[in-house]
């Protein structure tokens, strides 16, 4: 269950990433003050905040309760390491940037590496 825990708290930690990426979009006065309901995509921008807050929680919770079981160490580096993968694997499969064999054969070392923490690790 623990390590359900922080495979779900990588998957928020993605979502809760692209929600901030498209944030990036939204001036800081237009969400500040709410005029950003004039806008043509006023509803993702509002899905977007939601997401924020949302995923950001979800993230921080998951990954505490997962901290519990797993050593901090083990459990932070798979986490950011799955997160890494998951982010990149999106941009490459979903958000057209081309990606290098380079890039796909470290996303491979990286879940070799995360595998070999859970099956190898003290936890």
């Amino acid at each position: 269950m623990r390590w359900i825990l922080l495979i779900i708290a990588s998957l928020c930690e993605i979502c809760w990433f692209y929600c901030i990426a498209y944030l990036n979009h939204v001036s800081w006065e237009e969400l500040s003050n709410f005029s950003f309901i004039h806008r043509e995509d006023a509803g993702l921008v509002a899905l977007s905040i939601l997401g924020y807050a949302g995923f950001g929680i979800a993230n921080l919770i998951l990954f505490t309760k997962a901290l519990r079981q797993i050593a901090p160490a083990v459990a932070f580096s798979v986490w950011t390491g799955l997160a890494l993968a998951g982010i990149t694997l999106v941009d490459g499969l979903f958000l057209n940037i081309q990606l290098s064999v380079w890039q796909i054969g470290s996303i491979g070392l990286i879940l070799i590496g995360v595998v070999g923490l859970k099956f190898y690790g003290n936890t």
